[in-house]
């Protein structure tokens, strides 16, 4: 396969997932061209190991020795530390936010948690504008997996005196966002699904849209042509192309179009 292509990683999980289909989940974990044989048991991961062997064996696949570390308890993954204790951060990727000073003022606040979210600037500026009202302001920093706030990182609690408040705070213009929890934890858990189109010029069957469904862990793609994206093809396509192949999701992020967010698809 040509180097450079944007695909490539794609097509190479789809001839990963080819080859270990029966063994993914179960014996080994495959993302991409990072591999691991697992097993709760150390007389287990010998009969694991050797048929992993064979398998690469078999289709001629081949491991550098120097990447490769057998026998070990844990180890880092995608950013992550695996281990019998589960799946934690790694420390050095956090090392930055935790050796940061805090703040010594409000301003150096308010300045440091500023988001850059253009989705999120009117929000700041109205707690900017709020801020002007108390003379008071204490910020409780939230765990992102405890925070219903998706892309916040701050719980902002303003505290009102009858002494320090200068006026009563006006009902917000900007009314919070209430965000889903979604993060992903493992494959096929949390995926999104859009529509491309209409495409110009259409495909030689005649379609003019493309429904593309995306898992937010492995970024592995489903896609398929239509000639309309009805709600019928779009539970078609969920139960055939997703259900089917990688079970049911937990969690399906769409837009607010008919043909995607109905009553059929909250059934299905």
């Amino acid at each position: 396969m040509p180097f450079g292509l944007k695909n490539a990683g794609a097509t190479y999980q789809r001839a990963m997932v080819t080859l270990f289909h029966d063994m993914m989940h179960k014996e080994i974990e495959v993302y991409v061209d990072d591999m691991i044989a697992k097993s709760k048991e150390g007389e287990d991961h010998l009969v694991n190991l050797k048929r992993l062997f064979n398998r690469l064996k078999k289709y001629k696949l081949r491991l550098n020795p120097a990447k490769c570390t057998l026998g070990a308890k844990s180890g880092k993954l995608l950013g992550f530390v695996v281990s019998e204790r589960g799946i934690e951060v790694d420390p050095d990727k956090v090392k930055a936010i935790r050796e940061l000073p805090p703040p010594s003022t409000v301003r150096e606040t308010l300045g440091q948690w500023k988001t850059k979210d253009a989705k999120l600037v009117p929000y700041h500026e109205y707690l900017e504008e709020l801020a002007e009202n108390f003379e008071r302001i204490s910020f409780t920093y939230t765990p992102r997996i405890k925070n219903q706030f998706r892309r916040c990182t701050c719980d902002a609690r303003i505290h009102d005196t009858a002494t320090c408040a200068k006026s009563t705070p006006t009902r917000s213009k900007h009314p919070p966002m209430s965000y889903i929890q979604w993060r992903p934890r493992g494959p096929f858990q949390c995926g999104g699904i859009d529509v491309i189109g209409p495409i110009n010029p259409k495909a030689s069957n005649g379609h003019l849209f493309i429904l593309v469904a995306i898992d937010y862990f492995t970024k592995w793609i489903e896609a398929i042509t239509l000639a309309s994206v009805t709600t019928k093809a779009v539970a078609r396509f969920l139960k055939c192309n997703i259900i089917a192949r990688y079970g049911v999701p937990a969690t399906i992020i769409t837009d607010n179009v008919k043909n995607l967010n109905n009553k059929i698809i909250n059934e299905l």
